[in-house]
Formats: C-alpha cells, sequence, structure tokens
C-alpha cells in the first residue's frame, strides 16, 4: 500500500487505511447481522474474529498515495493454549482485476442490451412497414384479380374495414 512499517507499526490499524464509507456499512452489516451495536473503527474490522469467529469481507483500502485497492480480507483468530483467541491472523486478497472484469462485463451487459432494444425496434418499425406494405399488395392483388374501380374498391374496403385494420388477420393467395 505505500507505507513504511514505521508509518503503520504501533501508529495506525486497518481501519485507518480502509475506505470510511466501507467501515461504516461494515459496522451496520455486523450490528444487524449480532443485534448488537458496533461503532466503526478498529473493532468493527476485528469483532467476529476477537470472538474466535472467522469473518471474511470486501473492503477497500487506501494507498499511501491515495489510490484505492479492492480487497477481500479474511480475518481468524489464532487462541492460546486454552483455546481462547489470543491474536487475529489477517489475509488480504487484492481483488482489482477481479473488479475490472466485473466492470468490464458490466459495460459489455448494458452495451448489448443496447444493441438488442435498438434491433427490437427496427425489427418492430419493419414489421409495421410490413404490414403497411401487406395492405397495399392486397389493394394491387384486388383490383387486378378483380378488375375493380376504385369506387367498387372503396365500398370493398367499408365492408372489410375491420380485417384490413389488422394486416395480420389478412389471408394471402
Amino acid at each position: 500500500l505505500g507505507y513504511a512499517a514505521g508509518e503503520m507499526v504501533n501508529q495506525r490499524t486497518p481501519a485507518h487505511i480502509s475506505d470510511p464509507l466501507d467501515v461504516i456499512a461494515r459496522a451496520v452489516v455486523l450490528s444487524r447481522e449480532l443485534g448488537t451495536s458496533i461503532p466503526p473503527g478498529f473493532e468493527t474490522l476485528v469483532f467476529k474474529a476477537a470472538r474466535g469467529i472467522e469473518d471474511i469481507y470486501e473492503m477497500c483500502f487506501i494507498r499511501k498515495d491515495g489510490s484505492r485497492l479492492p480487497a477481500i480480507v479474511s480475518v481468524t483468530a489464532l487462541r492460546d493454549r486454552d483455546g481462547r483467541p489470543a491474536h487475529r491472523f489477517s489475509i488480504v486478497e487484492d481483488v482489482t482485476d477481479r473488479k475490472r472484469a466485473e466492470a468490464a462485463v458490466h459495460a459489455l451487459n448494458a452495451e448489448l442490451e443496447r444493441r438488442v432494444a435498438e434491433r427490437t425496434a427496427a425489427l418492430a418499425r419493419y414489421d409495421r412497414q410490413v404490414k403497411a406494405q401487406a395492405v397495399v399488395w392486397e389493394v394491387e392483388r384486388l383490383r387486378s384479380k378483380l378488375s375493380l374501380t376504385d369506387e367498387e374498391l372503396r365500398v370493398y374496403y367499408s365492408e372489410n374495414k375491420q380485417k384490413w385494420s389488422k394486416p395480420e388477420q389478412m389471408k394471402f393467395q
């Protein structure tokens, strides 16, 4: 994270280099989960382990240069000879690459959804055009097949208006 040992040992806890909003969110989650009020801070990050319960959570650490390190933190208790939690052992896994991959997947999904919406709209427009053209083709077919005059065609249309307002119900021969 870019801190020298002298800047950390007996100077700072993991809570000092964690995203404050993550620490607060963790305190809220633990308080609800365990039914007790847990204030944000170092205790939040080791509360379960201090009671002998393994804890795994996601946290974002702040590097010395201000950049962020998303991580999965696993905290467990090391017990003394009598089985009581004596120390805590933490493993921090950098999940930067996983977060980038997740962001890329989200971006690709959004792009795919946009493309599907565009294609769906285009198909709906094409479908309306085809249905409108079907009406024109039916008019032309009737006109040529029956040699109808414009007046006879108007009468035929008025008698079949319902059918013509729903081109998908038209029968083509």
